[in-house]
């Protein structure tokens, strides 16, 4: 063969090779994250949520440490802390139309009023929640703002204080009267005398002494974060908690008679689902 040939048969080779080198186009380096881990503090108020228990809005403290497992899902653990007081407005129907429980009681076959002035059973919860972090648009560590939700069940301890009460009897002047007591200016109630004091020592309510229960729930929830900094954000984020039943004050579960309601021995608890709302804001560290 030629060598004219042999260099020509080379050069066609060489065009070939490089038209298809030209076709496999740029090599694109995909986008790694960084900064994959994060734990984080939040604090905030914490409300009752479709809950018609007697107490008022409480506190709420979480710690917790998350990894992202790719651009939508991080995943990890958290420590809760939160806490509600027995709001005793909340229960006073002898004397306000607009308490959502029941501290008056009538003396079957009679007019003796029964008043219960009570205190304690405030709730404390410490719960470990799996958090499921969840992003609405895919994360970019260029992003400054970004919206996320939330997924969290939880295992949770609840303790309980220990619950006392003063009763006073009352007589209406009117009968049938109708609550609250000042509801009719023509109709003054007399009476006002103590009539017992009772605590968890009291014959018949031992169930108000001081307990402690495990239960478990699941929180949704959603959330806005904001950059100040490669690794520091500051957050938003409302939860809902709705917990399995726990022993809670609830008096409008009980009917307004002395038999059936201020002498049932359940009165005035019940064990049922306790659900807040719970607004926080927080801040997060990424590493």
């Amino acid at each position: 063969m030629k060598s004219s040939t042999i260099l020509s048969l080379g050069l066609v080779i060489m065009c070939f090779s490089t038209g298809w080198s030209q076709d496999e186009g740029n090599i694109i380096k995909k986008e790694r994250i960084v900064k994959g881990k994060s734990i984080y503090l939040l604090a905030g108020p914490s409300f009752r949520f479709n809950n018609k228990s007697d107490y008022s809005g409480g506190l709420n403290l979480e710690a917790g440490f998350l990894k992202r497992f790719n651009r939508i899902t991080s995943v990890g653990g958290s420590l809760n802390f939160s806490k509600f007081s027995f709001d005793q407005p909340l229960s006073n129907s002898f004397e306000n139309e607009k308490a959502i429980g029941n501290n008056a009681f009538l003396e079957d076959g009679g007019y003796e009023v029964y008043v219960v002035r009570m205190s304690g059973g405030n709730l404390n919860f410490i719960s470990v929640g799996l958090d499921i972090k969840f992003e609405f648009i895919p994360f970019s560590e260029s992003r400054k703002l970004s919206a996320f939700g939330l997924i969290k069940p939880f295992m949770l301890i609840s303790t309980r204080s220990d619950i006392s009460a003063s009763t006073e009897i009352r007589y209406p002047d009117i009968v049938p009267y109708k609550l609250p007591y000042n509801s009719d200016p023509n109709n003054n109630w007399s009476g006002g005398d103590p009539f017992e004091d009772i605590n968890s020592n009291s014959p018949g309510r031992e169930q108000w002494a001081a307990a402690t229960e495990f239960s478990g729930g699941l929180g949704v929830g959603v959330g806005l974060d904001y950059s100040v900094k490669s690794n520091l954000k500051i957050f938003m984020q409302s939860i809902v908690k709705f917990s399995l039943p726990i022993t809670h004050i609830k008096t409008g579960a009980f009917p307004g008679s002395r038999e059936d309601g201020y002498y049932n021995p359940d009165y005035p608890l019940v064990k049922e689902g306790f659900s807040t709302l719970n607004i926080s804001l927080g801040v997060s560290y990424y590493f």
